[in-house]
């Protein structure tokens, strides 16, 4: 297994996780009206963050080693 292939599992396990916690936290903010433009936000950034991650852990990976 390179470790390009393995920065970018390990940006994957975190990306799952921050997708996890991200959608718990916008679960209670959808609960007020007021702050529906502050969940939408966050439901933006938990897909970048679940496609980026990734891809920099691949990069950082095949970069370092």
């Amino acid at each position: 297994m390179s470790a390009g292939l393995v920065g970018g599992l390990f940006g994957l396990m975190i990306g799952l996780v921050d997708y996890v916690v991200f959608g718990l936290l916008i679960r209670k903010l959808e609960t007020s009206r007021a702050q529906a433009v502050a969940a939408k936000a966050l439901n933006i950034a938990r897909i970048a963050q679940l496609i980026a991650f990734p891809a920099v852990g691949y990069w950082i990976g095949a970069t370092l080693f």
